[in-house]
């Protein structure tokens, strides 16, 4: 990564959540996808990343589904290839309330997001502060 990319990715990162955390990455990209592990409760299906027009989207698949006892669900974007349970002092992106429990939907990715620089798209509780399942991209 050069120098000034990485410099602008983590103060943009330390300004909006905290310390960024120095993980080697493969880096999404469009067509990246992954399959969701369980971190704090059971979270499964696939996400991937998607192009379509100008937009870029999270789009998780038909066969994506998470627990219904998370009361303020948001999907994630993240720099780590794995995520923990709780995110307090971590760097991510937060994309969007979650629509659905179940199901492919479809979450738009902000232009000014570098897609090098994500590896992870999550599912968090953020009034609990706790990631309910994670999916790697490759």
């Amino acid at each position: 990564m050069k120098p000034i990319k990485s410099f602008v990715f983590s103060s943009l990162l330390m300004l909006s959540a905290g310390v960024i955390l120095p993980i080697p990455s493969i880096a999404a990209s469009i067509g990246s996808q992954g399959s969701f592990m369980q971190v704090e409760k059971p979270t499964s299906g696939t996400a991937k990343i998607v192009k379509e027009g100008n937009k870029t989207y999270v789009e998780l698949g038909p066969d994506f589904k998470t627990s219904t006892d998370g009361p303020d669900l948001k999907v994630i974007l993240a720099k780590p290839s794995k995520l923990p349970v709780h995110l307090k002092g971590m760097s991510y992106i937060k994309l969007s309330p979650l629509k659905n429990f179940t199901g492919k939907q479809r979450y738009e990715i902000p232009a000014t997001v570098n897609l090098k620089e994500i590896n992870t798209v999550g599912i968090w509780c953020e009034q609990f502060d706790a990631t309910f399942g994670f999916a790697p991209l490759k």
